[in-house]
């Protein structure tokens, strides 16, 4: 009952705990770490896969990189 009541200020959002949930699964939950080395090169080559080549629902099937270069050329055409 006390997670339900922390405010989201806190950062608990549910885009938040949605990206934690992809992180975990598709990261942390993937290797048994040696040291705080080897987990943040996986962590560093899992956010790169997920930011330049992973295809989002929510962006249509584009990678965030994608979606953020197709955004700043509509900005700059419409400027």
């Amino acid at each position: 009952m006390l997670a339900s009541s922390i405010p989201a200020v806190l950062g608990r959002t549910g885009h938040n705990e949605s990206f934690n949930g992809v992180f975990r699964d598709g990261c942390l939950n993937r290797w048994l770490f040696e040291s705080v080395r080897e987990s943040r090169e996986a962590t560093e080559h899992w956010l790169y896969e997920y930011n330049f080549e992973r295809p989002h629902g929510s962006l249509s099937g584009r990678s965030p990189a994608m979606f953020f270069e197709q955004w700043e050329q509509q900005q700059k055409e419409a400027a």
